[in-house]
C-alpha cells in the first residue's frame, strides 16, 4: 500500500498541473475521506462489480462504488479523462478497479483479496490495522485477543 502521492514524481506533476487537475483531485480526496471503503470503477468493468460484490458477501461489508463514467454529483465538473489521469497518478495505478480502504490505496480486485489474506494471517503490519479492521470484519482483534489470552494462561500456569 504505498503511496504513488509521496513521490517526486508526483509532487512534480502537481506543481505543474492545471487547476483543473487540481480541483479533481480535492474532489476524488473528498470522496476517499467521505467513507470507509471506496472502488473507483466504469459502469462496464466486471472485475469491479466483482470486488464490491466480494466485499459485500465474503466481509459482510459494504463499498461505495463511484463509476467514472457516470459520476456522482461532486464529479460532475470533471471529465472523465481528468479524473482517470488524476486517480492514476495519486495511485500509479491506471487500470479499474481502483480501490481505497481507510483512505489507503489497496490497488486492484487481486490487491484486495491479496490484502484480506495478509490481514487474517496477521502479515500486514500495525501501520495498516485500521485497513485490516474493516477488511477482516474484526476477526483479526479476536484473533489477537485470543493469542493474548492463550499467552496469559500460559504465564499463570508456570
Amino acid at each position: 500500500m504505498s503511496k504513488s502521492s509521496e513521490t517526486q514524481d508526483f509532487k512534480s506533476w502537481l506543481d505543474h498541473a492545471p487547476q483543473s487537475s487540481r480541483d479533481a483531485l480535492q474532489a476524488l480526496e473528498g470522496l476517499v475521506a467521505a467513507d470507509r471503503c471506496v472502488i473507483f470503477s466504469t459502469t462496464w468493468c466486471p472485475w469491479c462489480s466483482r470486488a464490491q460484490k466480494f466485499v459485500a458477501s465474503q466481509l459482510d461489508q459494504q463499498c461505495r462504488k463511484i463509476d467514472l463514467d457516470k459520476p456522482p454529483k461532486e464529479l460532475t465538473d470533471h471529465s472523465q479523462q481528468e479524473l482517470a489521469t488524476v486517480l492514476s497518478r495519486v495511485t500509479g495505478q491506471t487500470s479499474m478497479p481502483n480501490i481505497f480502504v481507510s483512505r489507503k490505496h489497496v490497488g486492484g480486485f487481486d490487491n484486495l483479496v491479496q490484502t484480506v489474506e495478509k490481514c487474517r494471517a496477521d502479515k500486514l503490519g500495525t501501520e495498516h490495522q485500521d485497513v485490516c479492521d474493516f477488511l477482516d470484519g474484526g476477526s483479526r482483534k479476536n484473533q489477537l485477543f485470543w493469542k493474548m489470552r492463550q499467552h496469559l494462561k500460559t504465564d499463570n500456569m508456570r
